[in-house]
């Protein structure tokens, strides 16, 4: 289903043949439900003057079943218009997962649940429960309009610009009543407010008197709006009463004028059996139109929900994430191009190539823009904008993000960031996230290379907070190297993800690691200063001179 810029239309989306019988039935309780005066025409008219019982007792067997017939209908209408709820359950996840993917996007995370879940529910049950209900009444209305003219001309006519002209009026008020009720809703909030500062700081009050002269003077203006409010509400309502009171009663009237203007007609058996079924069908229309208006200012009140759906989905199908196609199986070479324009907005001075198996150890002052070089070339485009961008900087063994797909991304390059973060799930849930594979043995060798202790590694199964609580800083980062691990990338970034760990332990950690994975590529973003080693193959310090980064290759001894 095509994520359209109009919920309405998106719920209300395909299922042409449910909806030719949701028309159908519809048409079928409207008819159902204007038969008895009909039948009751029928009756006066014909079946009780030539004394025909047995015509009399099916009618009456038939008038009883309605109800339960009716109730049939509806039950199967209901589950017809299920489709509605099915388009919103899909529409929900389509926006979530589109949101999900669209990382330039900074919308706060709980309005966007708010809207998916609280909006569209409101929306999707009155649309469930109200489209029946408003195609039926409108169809009654419309049949019973028809039914009345066709017995009636003059009288139909008269009675149909009545009800045209009282329901628009009845509409119209109903509409400012409502706008009357909102009002006196937001007043009585500020009055309470003003209640609550007025009664609940007495003793500051009583220390500031230009303080207690301004509560006291807008608690009395507050409460002059909240009675005028009340009392405008209070003559809106009497209006829309005696509106609709004194309507009923010309129509009432015109109807049985007839009994008067027709007195002394040789047909008056006929002409009282087509008044009554007149009069039968008015009292059925009389509620349907009021339901009838209710219901519209009902979907007028959800409109305001229905364009916050609208704008977060037109904003979500703008956002579009980039996503490339193709695997990729040798990374290397990397060749950042020179002349770059970094995130942090500075331009790299040369051209850098990383190759298969080197060990690069990155240092710097703080700032200088490390994690800006590395973000810039390696982290996955977010939007086709992005990637035009990246284009221009970096490519992969002569490919592009265009020739990988994220999900081969993920498996090709880690970068593990200095702050990790965990989840509310078990140890090795956290470690494995993301993995296809859960094999125990290979869980059992990284924990071992990566020196988790005895205690640690007795908690796999123990469900862990989110912020890490009674988890130490080194443990924690040894979460977001194991994390790494499990996943074998051809290059794995390290910005920063050592720091909580002592040297010693920092140094043997390493060791295992090119051990165990003689093959992997390492970047090391590190501000300690290390003695001359075997652990790393190149040793670069990146320093700043203007709007230029310089990479500065330096001998490791």
């Amino acid at each position: 289903m095509k994520n359209k810029s109009n919920f309405y239309k998106v719920l209300w989306h395909g299922n042409h043949r449910r909806k030719l019988f949701i028309g159908l039935i519809t048409i079928t309780r409207s008819l159902i439900l204007l038969l008895p005066p009909l039948l009751t025409k029928a009756a006066l008219s014909n079946l009780i003057p030539r004394k025909r019982e047995a015509e009399l007792l099916v009618i009456t067997l038939f008038l009883i079943i309605i109800p339960v017939i009716t109730c049939g209908l509806i039950i199967v209408d209901l589950y017809l218009s299920a489709f509605v709820i099915q388009n919103s359950q899909a529409f929900r996840k389509q926006s979530y997962t589109q949101y999900l993917k669209c990382f330039t996007l900074h919308l706060n995370k709980e309005e966007v649940i708010h809207r998916l879940l609280n909006e569209t529910e409101q929306v999707t049950g009155v649309i469930f429960r109200g489209i029946g209900n408003f195609l039926w009444l409108s169809t009654t209305i419309i049949l019973g309009f028809v039914f009345i003219l066709f017995l009636n001309l003059r009288r139909g006519l008269v009675l149909l610009l009545v009800n045209l002209f009282e329901y628009i009026f009845v509409y119209l008020q109903s509409w400012r009543l409502e706008t009357s009720n909102r009002r006196y809703l937001a007043q009585e909030s500020q009055w309470n407010q003003i209640s609550d500062t007025a009664f609940g700081g007495v003793n500051s009050i009583r220390n500031n008197s230009n303080f207690a002269q301004f509560i006291k003077h807008t608690w009395r203006q507050q409460a002059t709006n909240l009675l005028k409010s009340q009392l405008l509400i209070n003559k809106q309502t009497i209006f829309l009463n005696w509106l609709q009171e004194m309507a009923e009663v010309i129509c009432t009237v015109t109807i049985f004028l007839g009994l008067v203007s027709y007195g002394n007609s040789g047909n008056r058996v006929n002409l009282v059996a087509n008044l009554v079924a007149i009069y039968q069908i008015y009292q059925w229309i009389v509620p349907a139109m009021t339901v009838l208006v209710s219901q519209i200012i009902a979907f007028q009140k959800n409109t305001p929900a229905v364009q916050r759906i609208d704008e977060l989905s037109q904003t979500l199908s703008r956002a579009c994430s980039f996503e490339g196609k193709g695997h990729l199986t040798n990374l290397f070479p990397i060749i950042i191009k020179a002349d770059s324009q970094l995130i942090n907005g500075s331009r790299l001075k040369e051209k850098v190539v990383i190759n298969s198996g080197d060990r690069i150890l990155i240092s710097g002052p703080t700032g200088v823009g490390k994690s800006s070089l590395i973000n810039t070339a390696l982290l996955y485009p977010v939007d086709k904008k992005d990637y035009l961008q990246r284009a221009k900087i970096v490519t992969f063994n002569q490919c592009h993000f265009q020739d990988i797909s994220r999900k081969n991304w993920s498996h090709l390059c880690v970068i593990v960031p200095q702050t990790i973060k965990l989840y509310e799930m078990t140890l090795l849930d956290n470690i494995c996230l993301g993995a296809k594979t859960t094999d125990q043995g290979q869980v059992k060798e990284i924990l071992k290379i990566l020196h988790f202790s005895p205690d640690l590694k007795k908690r796999l199964a123990e469900v862990i907070n989110p912020d890490g609580k009674g988890l130490s800083g080194g443990q924690i980062q040894l979460i977001g190297l194991a994390r790494a691990l499990i996943r074998q990338p051809q290059l794995l970034v390290l910005d920063e993800s050592t720091s909580a760990l002592d040297y010693k332990l920092e140094q043997e950690i390493f060791i295992n690691i090119m051990q165990k994975f003689p093959q992997l590529t390492l970047l090391f973003i590190s501000h300690r200063s290390y003695p001359p080693t075997q652990l790393f193959t190149r040793r670069v310090v990146l320093s700043a001179q203007k709007k230029q980064l310089l990479w500065h290759e330096q001998p490791l001894k």
